[in-house]
């Protein structure tokens, strides 16, 4: 008895200790997820009605965009040109883009492949090579040549791999304009489109093994 409690105190002190409890697992740090951006050029091709007319609106964007960690999202800056044929009497409209998009996917084949789809909206501006004598006044040639509109698009993506640091893919989807793209009583994109793009890019950052 007399041993036991001559070790109580021995007993209390370790257990006031700070690392009485301490838990001896060495701590293991995780390096953050790489951070991808890429550059990319896209070749558009979009069909749609005008005047119950086909036309065909072809051109290309300037696109930057980046797989946020686990590569899930994908924000995507978009601007571009493009011109419309098709319409009557020859008439030119040539089309300029400015807005971005969203995508969410999945990456395959060991991350060398991402499918996924897009929704976005950019705010474009129709310029038409006018043929009516009131819009090529002094005053009224550029204002009254101009048309702006807000285009909203949900697409389908898939992006491949080809290199270290290149990567192809292609777009399928449709597009509207809110409102049409309108000059007194002439009008463009007043239906919805159906957009088909190829793109071609490089990555940025860390464009692993």
């Amino acid at each position: 008895m007399k041993t036991l409690l001559a070790s109580l105190p021995g007993v209390a002190l370790l257990l006031l200790s700070p690392h009485a409890f301490a838990d001896e697992t060495p701590l293991v740090e995780v390096a953050p997820a790489p951070m991808r951006g890429w550059l990319g050029l896209e070749e558009r091709n979009v069909f749609g009605l005008a005047a119950n007319r086909a036309t065909q609106d072809y051109g290309v964007d300037i696109l930057a965009g980046a797989w946020l960690p686990h590569d899930h999202l994908q924000p995507i800056l978009d601007l571009g040109w493009s011109r419309v044929a098709g319409l009557e009497n020859g008439e030119k409209v040539d089309t300029f883009r400015a807005g971005g998009r969203l995508a969410c996917g999945s990456p395959w084949a060991e991350g060398r492949a991402w499918v996924g789809a897009a929704v976005g909206v950019v705010a474009q501006a129709g310029w038409r090579h006018a043929r009516d004598p009131a819009l090529t006044s002094p005053l009224g040639s550029i204002a009254g040549s101009l048309a702006w509109a807000a285009s909203p698009s949900l697409s389908a993506l898939l992006q491949g791999r080809v290199a270290r640091r290149l990567w192809i893919g292609g777009e399928l989807g449709i597009e509207h304009s809110v409102p049409p793209l309108e000059w007194g009583n002439f009008s463009i994109f007043n239906s919805f489109r159906l957009q088909i793009g190829l793109e071609l890019g490089v990555i940025l950052g860390d464009a692993g093994p």
